[in-house]
């Protein structure tokens, strides 16, 4: 989902052409090299313009990229709420996330969902929870991977609901729901578009 009136504002030709042309802007983070391949954001037409893709399965590398950059407005970060939850996380984050950065404005937003497997007699979020207690914290979980927001929502539902289950990290959705259609894994916490864009036959 893309912001389409952020994405008027980032048009090139908003832009002071004498600012592009002295040095780079660099955008930092794998969804700004996304959606300047989908032509999402328009500074591709820039051909000042660099996209820099840092280690996608570890944010923290491009936060502390950005967090040690000069503050002179030719880096952008685009981060994730992992910027916000990685340094209670992680006792070696690096950076700030107050301290060291400047809110720009906000890009997108994300559901997100708990599905499970067309196996599951669970038909609702409350059969889920009796089922789940049901099963005595037999039931499994996934998330793309351990500290993620999916993973987080995970463990507030098991909170909230006063159930026990497992969780399973994987490096990434697809991994995870291509477990979870077969039965595998029992139930799974993801963004709204991955999880609709796959069919069962």
């Amino acid at each position: 989902m893309v912001d389409h009136e952020l994405e008027r504002e980032w048009r090139a030709e908003q832009i002071p052409q004498e600012l592009l042309e002295e040095r780079p802007v660099v955008v930092v983070h794998e969804v700004a090299v996304e959606l300047v391949r989908r032509g999402d954001l328009q500074l591709r037409a820039v051909e000042a313009h660099r996209a820099e893709r840092r280690e996608p399965a570890l944010e923290h590398v491009g936060a502390q990229a950005a967090a040690q950059s000069p503050p002179d407005g030719y880096t952008l970060f685009i981060a994730t709420s992992f910027l916000a939850t990685n340094p209670y996380l992680s006792s070696g984050a690096g950076y700030d996330p107050i301290a060291d950065f400047t809110p720009v404005t906000r890009l997108t937003t994300f559901t997100n969902v708990i599905v499970v497997p067309n196996s599951s007699p669970a038909r609702s979020i409350k059969e889920f929870a009796d089922y789940a207690k049901a099963k005595g914290g037999k039931i499994t979980f996934a998330s793309p991977g351990t500290g993620t927001i999916q993973h987080l929502a995970g463990e507030l539902f098991k909170r909230v609901a006063g159930i026990e289950m497992t969780h399973v990290p994987y490096r990434g959705g697809g991994p995870a729901i291509n477990d979870l259609i077969p039965g595998r894994i029992d139930s799974m916490f993801a963004r709204f578009s991955p999880a609709s864009s796959k069919k069962t036959p």
